[in-house]
């Protein structure tokens, strides 16, 4: 019945030969002489659309089509042979489109190679970027903060993870090499030797992987596992990020340039895993908060023991000008200015 309707609609228009295989449906159309790629594609989709309709309200029976591009018999040499090429070509093709809409997860009922999703290489792509979302991937599971892992491999998935080929084989493909540098990065030598047989399997799972949600719940497992092998229960626990950024303020406070952005690239981390990580450790403020007070309390230090400017003292301390200074130090100093600061404390003496 399935093969039936949609034969005899296509017959309408067209010579065609269709045949089941392994529970696909697969058609063979002749197209006149003169009708270009798109026509054909823009005809065909049209009568697939009906079909699937009708099979569907009638029989219950979701269909997807896939329709190919446009491969002509070559007048010159043999036309059986060359009748023959044009037809593997156009299974060929049709073999990669039916794994791109299986592994995608596509719900349209008709695709084609340039309706696909993630297929499109973009101009002008940020090189650096990606590189720098790789080491930010490889850092987030090396902390085991799997939630900013799993929003920075969707990120790298959708922007090509090492290059622009998006097919669901070069995806899955580009995800087993991201695996690899997981386990280079975290692993050492002994124990890669030691785990072979899980990484294998691991591994394996990646590549066993037919659509997204297989392929992210295997790299899911692969993070995991690689974070437990890092950090095994008798291992010493990491300094918490709190205080390591806290150093690292500490000794850049008078830069200018210091800002959540230029810390989070100096850890090769996202500035969102930053933020969370420094609240969660118990610092109790934010990151910014935490440049401020540094600065605003050196400030202090500086009004007291000299007789600088405040803004001398400003420049000294990491601002770019007096007015910055006095913004920070009238909200962390209940509203006292830099210059009542120094008054009061004259006073005092």
């Amino acid at each position: 019945m399935v093969i039936s309707v949609t034969e005899e609609m296509i017959r309408e228009s067209y010579t065609a030969y269709l045949s089941v295989s392994e529970n696909r449906l697969y058609g063979v159309i002749s197209v006149s002489a003169g009708q270009t790629e798109e026509e054909y594609q823009e005809k065909l989709c049209g009568i697939c659309r009906r079909a699937e309709t009708f099979i569907r309200e009638r029989l219950g029976i979701r269909l997807q089509y896939y329709i190919t591009g446009l491969y002509r018999i070559q007048p010159d040499g043999d036309a059986d042979e060359n009748a023959a090429l044009a037809i593997h070509q156009a299974y060929e093709e049709a073999q990669w489109g039916l794994e791109q809409v299986i592994g995608f997860e596509v719900t349209d009922p008709v695709t084609m190679r340039r309706t696909l999703p993630h297929t499109h290489t973009e101009q002008g792509y940020d090189f650096s970027g990606r590189s720098l979302r790789r080491r930010q991937y490889v850092a987030a599971v090396g902390a085991g903060d799997f939630e900013e892992a799993d929003k920075l491999y969707l990120q790298l998935r959708e922007d090509g993870i090492y290059q622009f080929e998006h097919s669901f084989s070069s995806v899955r493909a580009q995800t087993l090499m991201l695996f690899e540098l997981l386990v280079t990065s975290h692993l050492s030598t002994h124990q890669i030797t030691e785990q072979e047989q899980l990484l294998s399997k691991l591994s394996g799972g990646i590549n066993k992987a037919r659509d997204l949600r297989q392929l992210q719940q295997a790299i899911r497992r692969a993070e995991e596992t690689i974070y437990a092998l890092r950090h095994p229960q008798d291992a010493v626990e990491e300094e918490p990020y709190s205080v390591r950024v806290g150093r690292y303020i500490e000794a850049h406070y008078m830069d200018p340039g210091l800002s959540v952005a230029s810390i989070a690239e100096h850890f090769q981390i996202s500035q969102s895993y930053l933020l969370r990580a420094f609240k969660k450790d118990g610092s109790g403020c934010s990151v910014s908060d935490y440049i401020h007070r540094r600065r605003v309390d050196e400030a202090k230090i500086l009004l007291k023991s000299t007789d600088k400017t405040v803004g001398e003292i400003a420049a000294a301390v990491g601002y770019g000008n007096a007015l910055a200074l006095i913004r920070a130090f009238k909200r962390l100093e209940n509203g006292l200015t830099p210059t009542s600061y120094r008054s009061t404390d004259e006073k005092k003496q």
